[in-house]
């Protein structure tokens, strides 16, 4: 995934940023989402979006339209099969690292694109100021959010519940000439997130810890797939300090 971020110089063993942006400036980005369950290989997506830096009410913005998707199974895991219409259908949403800014998961009007759109979003977040990712000047120094991350993914039909909250803390790993490693981790809130949608979903996954994340998908006729946990994860990225490039996540 290629993103812009613009980092400030500084010595190799300290230095800050900020995001940096260019109104009118456009850029592409390609996601590309292997899937295992259990070990095994289950599907395998790639979505690509368009991005034009915007100025919105003196506020700069990244103006997201979805362009292409690309879905494969573990049937055909070679054979991709190209669903441009669908992600046509994604409503363009707005996202900013801007201090005055903010991100937010679009309404999720088109179920097959939940799962690229939240990912897509999640690389923002990992460097987000609200997270405090600008704090860090120093290898090993880290923060945490002051309040937990949630998000809702429900549209009330094909997913009627869909919905997680995490505690997210960043830390600085390494600092080179070049670049410089940021990892995020995304775990659950130490107390009960919210009241899960059914009794069935409260008992702990995790012994000593509360579930975190539910979701209920329609499979069609009347039947439906429930997943529920508690829920953790990691997001490494690396960014090239002497350009605009975020080559490697």
């Amino acid at each position: 995934m290629i993103l812009a971020v613009a980092f400030a110089h500084a010595q190799d063993s300290s230095y800050s940023y900020k995001r940096s942006y260019d109104v009118g400036q456009s850029l592409v980005y390609k996601l590309t989402t292997d899937t295992y369950n259990n070990g095994k290989f289950a599907s395998k997506s790639v979505a690509v979006a368009n991005d034009l830096i915007v100025d919105r009410h003196r506020i700069p913005y990244e103006k997201i339209t979805f362009t292409g998707f690309k879905e494969s199974t573990v049937r055909g895991r070679s054979a991709l099969t190209t669903m441009e219409d669908v992600a046509r259908r994604v409503q363009q949403f707005y996202i900013s690292l801007d201090h005055a800014g903010g991100i937010a998961i679009p309404k999720p009007d088109v179920p097959q694109m939940t799962g690229p759109i939240t990912d897509f979003i999640t690389y923002w977040v990992t460097l987000s100021s609200k997270i405090g990712a600008d704090t860090l000047h120093v290898v090993d120094a880290k923060a945490t959010a002051q309040k937990p991350l949630t998000g809702i993914w429900s549209d009330g039909k094909a997913i009627p519940v869909g919905r997680d909250q995490t505690v997210a803390t960043v830390e600085l790993v390494a600092l080179g000439i070049k670049t410089a490693r940021f990892r995020t981790s995304f775990v659950a809130p130490s107390t009960a997130a919210f009241q899960m949608a059914h009794a069935f979903m409260t008992k702990p996954i995790v012994r000593g810890a509360p579930n975190s994340f539910e979701q209920i998908q329609s499979i069609g006729n009347g039947k439906f797939n429930a997943m529920w946990g508690n829920e953790s994860f990691v997001v490494t990225v690396t960014v090239d300090r002497t350009s605009d490039a975020w080559p490697d996540g």
